[in-house]
């Protein structure tokens, strides 16, 4: 409570020394007016703050929110060190505009798992809050870290090194929660730089704590937590590359397994075409023997019927000749799978038809006719 507090005890409480004081250079009464004034306000500034904290939750890559509206003792801590470091802002602060010059009296904090994170976290913020124009987002970082200016471009972000170390992203919001526009920080930062920064806060400040051995550890325990941030990005990185190695190794068992499946397709279609081709060659040499049946035939001395000595013959010889070609037909033979043998083997019979005839037996013409149509009833189908 701030109410009936003493400057002696708000500055042991606080640790303030009597030289903290002296630097700072400021009525108590003005610090303590102050005090009472905020304190009043906090029930309006929690609703708000509480409201906030919903919307940024919402965001992606968000993993968590904390907020909080600063404790009356910790502003007038504040107001003291500021001026003690010689802080012009707060040269002319008074209880008429106290709410203007400390920009954090409702703290948001959100907190996400992995640094890339931080830029989609970005990019809502600029979306849907009212960042203050005159003030860019301020990057901090401990001395000595690399941060990409390709992602936090300087006309963007203002680059500072926090002398103990703090690794954060800052934006300074407007807000109106009531009849006094006031302004909002809030804090985008790692889950790890949260827990070293809260240790670092509660051991540190608001009181001064000097002691050099204490120190040295945080600034141990800081970049732990740096290098506890950079092996949770590897990691992520790790996980996409192998995720993405397995999708290609799937991608490369399916591919694999449709070409089985084409090639198991293509044996089939070869095994079909070597039967047909094989049924081609049994045709083939049909012609050939009926060939050679027809020169034996054309060597004897008599010749009738297209170089057959009878009838009988002749219709058996064409009948061998039209049963194979149509059979060659059935199969789908073409000249292509045949090649010139059967043509050239039909040119032979023709040219066999062609020689002069010796003895022969002369049928009627009407049953020479009926013959060879009974044989041939289609004889354009036969070329």
């Amino acid at each position: 409570m701030i109410v009936g507090l003493s400057q002696a005890d708000f500055m042991s409480h606080n640790r303030v020394t009597a030289e903290d004081w002296a630097k700072a250079n400021i009525e108590w009464e003005l610090l303590y007016s102050i005090g009472v004034d905020h304190q009043q306000n906090v029930k309006q500034l929690e609703m708000y703050a509480n409201m906030l904290a919903g919307l940024v939750q919402q965001y992606e890559g968000v993993h968590s929110v904390r907020w909080r509206v600063k404790d009356p003792h910790h502003l007038m801590e504040k107001i003291v060190r500021k001026r003690g470091e010689a802080n012009e802002k707060y040269n002319d602060i008074s209880i008429e505009n106290y709410w203007l010059k400390v920009t954090d009296l409702i703290g948001v904090r959100a907190l996400h798992l992995f640094k890339a994170e931080a830029l989609m976290i970005h990019g809502s913020i600029l979306k849907d809050l009212s960042v203050v124009d005159v003030e860019k987002p301020i990057l901090y970082k401990r001395e000595g870290d690399k941060v990409s200016e390709v992602e936090f471009p300087p006309q963007e972000f203002e680059h500072r090194d926090h002398k103990s170390g703090y690794r954060s992203i800052h934006y300074i919001l407007k807000a109106q929660p009531q009849k006094r526009e006031i302004y909002t920080e809030l804090q985008i930062r790692t889950i790890f730089e949260e827990g070293w920064s809260e240790i670092d806060h509660r051991v540190r400040y608001p009181n001064f704590y000097p002691d050099e051995m204490v120190g040295v550890f945080l600034n141990i325990f800081n970049r732990l937590a740096g290098q506890a941030d950079e092996m949770g990005s590897f990691v992520q990185g790790l996980a996409k590359h192998i995720a993405e190695k397995n999708a290609e190794v799937v991608k490369a068992r399916e591919e694999k397994h449709e070409s089985v499946e084409a090639m198991d397709q293509m044996v089939s279609d070869l095994e079909g075409k070597t039967q047909a081709n094989d049924k081609a060659e049994e045709t083939i040499q049909k012609l050939k023997d009926e060939l050679s049946r027809m020169k034996r035939l054309n060597a004897s001395e008599g010749r009738g019927l297209l170089g057959w000595t009878d009838l009988f013959g002749a219709s058996e010889s064409l009948s061998t000749l039209g049963d194979a070609w149509r059979q060659a037909h059935e199969l789908g033979l073409s000249k292509a799978h045949v090649g010139s043998t059967v043509d050239s083997l039909l040119q032979a019979a023709l040219s066999s038809a062609n020689k002069p005839e010796t003895k022969s037996k002369t049928l009627p013409k009407s049953k020479r006719l009926a013959t060879t149509r009974k044989r041939f009833p289609n004889d354009d189908n036969q070329n």
